[in-house]
């Protein structure tokens, strides 16, 4: 069956199931409303539910009595909750929002992208981990390199059931784990999957657990330990920015965690932008404050763009906030060329003014010709400034042809060798 077949009459089982269950069952059924914050603790709970069929049954019940004005609050809790939820909790709520607002419904997904998701994989691993996680382990660990996404698929549902059986030693996912990074175009599996098993250990034994779990993590492929302690700093974020950063500070002159910071500042920026931004700014030296502040930014940005460009608009010139204002100018050179060329004397480093300057022409350029024309023309720019915006592409040779009306600027003689 092809994907999008399948894709279809799964849609459709959900929708049967969905419609079952509201024409099948009498009010007395139905538990009793709860609306506001009740609504939300209850829906959070829910989605905790282990078991699949109990989860839905609970969760159609649920959205039967549910509030609408509740909606924005319910999908916070389903973001934050996501881990615990599955494809048929979201095509529900999904469906539920559809009903009476499918215009919000739509545009809170029509910007993420759809994760390549199997539930029938994740589903049995999870169930198989709970009855006997070293079987399950055997099996996701023989299961075939090629195609990945199956076997990255079933070792996150692993890593997330794993500490649901109690006793279970979470070294003996490390070989796993760490093999599925051994191939450049799932090195983010591995990252997702070692996160996965952090979050699951965090909930059921305690920050102090994993932080141990860690530490005791002896040396081995390349980059692997390395890749713990930034994701551990990353989940503790998520938690509790302040231990995470202490937890960072005690591995920061070692191999394995003299970045973890960078993780620390990207998980936070995402999570709460304008903190991120003033702790990552008061960074003492020698804590790559520069790298840091620009990760938190860019994740700032990328939780809420305008936010970030207007807490940036505000701030003053600083040498570890120049490669962040640098990504901002960039940003706004492709919006208003203008602004962008007006600020870009606050870039103290000639390189990254340059950068921004060859970006903001070739907007304008784009937009303007005849005005950006004549700010070449005007000598405000270097010429190597200009020449650079008028040629995009000066390894190939390749010169921005002439506008109609005008010949083309001669070579140089010594153009081939500058």
């Amino acid at each position: 069956m092809k994907p999008s077949a399948l894709a279809l009459a799964f849609a459709l089982l959900l929708f049967g199931f969905y419609a079952g269950f509201r024409t099948g069952h009498s009010t007395s059924d139905v538990p009793e409303a709860v609306y506001g914050a009740e609504a939300e603790e209850r829906f959070a709970t829910i989605l905790r539910i282990p078991e699949a069929n109990a989860r839905a049954i609970a969760l159609a019940s649920f959205l039967e009595r549910a509030n609408p004005n509740d909606a924005a609050g319910l999908n916070a809790v389903l973001h934050r909750e996501r881990r615990h939820s599955d494809e048929v909790a979201e095509a529900l709520f999904a469906s539920w929002w559809g009903r009476f607002d499918p215009e919000s419904a739509l545009r809170e997904r029509s910007q993420d992208p759809f994760e390549g998701r199997h539930p029938w994989i994740r589903s049995v691993v999870s169930e198989w981990t709970r009855k006997s996680p070293k079987d399950a382990l055997a099996a996701v660990t023989a299961m075939p390199q090629q195609p990945w996404e199956p076997r990255q698929v079933a070792a996150r549902a692993l890593a997330r059931a794993w500490f649901e059986v109690e006793g279970s030693d979470p070294h003996e996912l490390l070989d796993l784990l760490e093999g599925l990074g051994e191939r450049g175009e799932i090195v983010r599996a591995r990252g997702e999957a070692v996160d996965d098993l952090l979050l699951a250990m965090i909930d059921a034994r305690g920050f102090e657990a994993a932080e141990k779990f860690v530490e005791s993590v002896p040396d081995r492929g390349p980059g692997f330990r390395m890749e713990l302690f930034g994701r551990l700093v990353g989940d503790l974020t998520l938690h509790d920015p302040r231990r995470a950063y202490a937890f960072a500070q005690r591995h920061l002159d070692t191999p394995h965690g003299r970045n973890t910071l960078l993780y620390l500042g990207a998980t936070w920026g995402y999570k709460n932008g304008p903190e991120a931004m003033e702790w990552a700014l008061a960074l003492p030296p020698g804590h790559k404050t520069e790298k840091v502040v620009e990760r938190a930014w860019r994740s700032f940005a990328l939780r809420d763009r305008e936010a970030a460009r207007a807490w940036m608009s505000q701030q003053q010139p600083a040498p570890s906030l120049e490669a962040a204002y640098t990504v901002y100018l960039l940003g706004t050179a492709n919006e208003d060329p203008r602004e962008a060329i007006r600020l870009a004397p606050g870039v103290q480093d000639p390189d990254r003014r340059k950068r921004v300057l060859v970006a903001a022409g070739r907007a304008w350029l784009a937009k303007e010709p005849e005005a950006a024309e004549a700010w070449i023309a005007s000598g405000e720019v270097a010429p190597e400034i200009a020449e650079s915006i008028r040629n995009p592409f000066p390894r190939l040779g390749q010169k921005r042809p002439a506008r109609p009306g005008r010949a083309a600027k001669p070579a140089q003689p010594d153009a081939a060798v500058r």
